[in-house]
């Protein structure tokens, strides 16, 4: 796990294991990275990223 990784090569071998996990979850749908990738640069372009490590915990309708 991420969380538990200490040193820096670590967190990059984590880091691929999710990749990973993620481009076979994305392959198995016909959807590329490059669409997720432009998805996640307009989504960050309107909404803000996750810089600054906040995130939205809950919506009230």
């Amino acid at each position: 796990m991420i969380r538990n990784a200490e040193k820096r090569t670590e967190i990059v071998e984590e880091a691929a294991d999710l990749a990973e996990v993620l481009y076979m979850m994305l392959e198995n749908q016909g959807i590329t990275y490059e669409e997720v990738e432009q998805v996640r640069q307009q989504k960050k372009l309107e909404r803000g990223g996750f810089k600054d490590r906040l995130f939205l915990v809950e919506v009230d309708d």
